[in-house]
């Protein structure tokens, strides 16, 4: 219950490279209602930290496409395009800006389409939409690669001279 007096326990998310849930408890020092409810809270002694990814992400800005279809060529119109932000071997965060009435990409499998720096073909990779996050005009998924996919995604890295160790 929410109360002055009373023990409280606060996580949050941490985006980006490495992905974390952060926590501590603490007291509840006072409780506003007015302008805005609004709590106060006691400085914590510890403060916790855990690693929700295996492998840390590194940041990028990579051009990239998903779809719901593999058949879909790159140059397809029913692709959404956007910027793989972060990536790893196993993951990456993909955003796109969209316009107020799009739905957000529910957790399902999807294809990413990134066009190689070699030789500027398209690769395809097999995947499936674990999370995602409205920011203002801009759609956040987090994705992680299939398991059978792996190699796949080395020989990408690679070619972009991306090297997470």
């Amino acid at each position: 219950m929410l109360k002055e007096g009373n023990g409280a326990i606060v996580r949050y998310i941490v985006e980006g490279e490495r992905g974390e849930c952060v926590a501590f408890s603490t007291t509840i020092l006072a409780i506003s209602f007015r302008p805005e409810k609004l709590l106060y809270l006691a400085y914590p002694k510890n403060i916790e930290s855990r690693q929700l990814r295996e492998v840390s992400r590194l940041q990028t800005h990579i051009p990239a496409k998903i779809s719901i279809n593999k058949s879909h060529s790159y140059g397809s119109e029913n692709l959404l395009q956007g910027l793989i932000i972060d990536i790893s071997p196993t993951g990456c965060r993909f955003t796109v800006h969209v316009n107020s009435g799009f739905l957000a990409l529910k957790k399902r499998p999807v294809f990413v389409h990134v066009l190689s720096p070699i030789d500027n073909s398209a690769v395809v990779i097999s995947a499936h939409v674990r999370n995602n996050q409205m920011q203002g005009d801009r759609l956040s998924v987090g994705i992680e690669f299939a398991a059978h996919e792996q190699q796949k995604m080395q020989n990408l890295l690679a070619a972009y001279t991306i090297d997470i160790a």
